[in-house]
């Protein structure tokens, strides 16, 4: 299987065909807050984010989630399926 890594979310959501956002696990950086808190929110999945996703593209959350999926005022009609 093949791989790349990037860090930008737009351009990799707009090729995917499953897009599956975790949060970021606050209690996994023990002490380095700072490095917490540069990597938090870094990563958000909004209604920017599914405008450039293809029409049956899924996003997958396994929750909980905190603010990593912005849910407010995205259009739950859209072919796109928050979990």
């Amino acid at each position: 299987m093949e791989w790349e890594e990037s860090g930008d979310l737009m351009e990799v959501a707009s090729k995917c065909d499953v897009v599956y956002q975790t949060r970021i696990q606050k209690e996994r950086f023990g002490e380095k807050i700072d490095l917490y808190e540069e990597a938090r929110g870094k990563y958000i999945v909004n209604k920017d984010v599914l405008g450039v996703m293809q029409k049956h593209a899924v996003v997958m959350h396994p929750l909980p989630r905190l603010d990593e999926v912005k849910h407010l005022g995205i259009d739950m009609s859209l072919d796109h399926v928050l979990l």
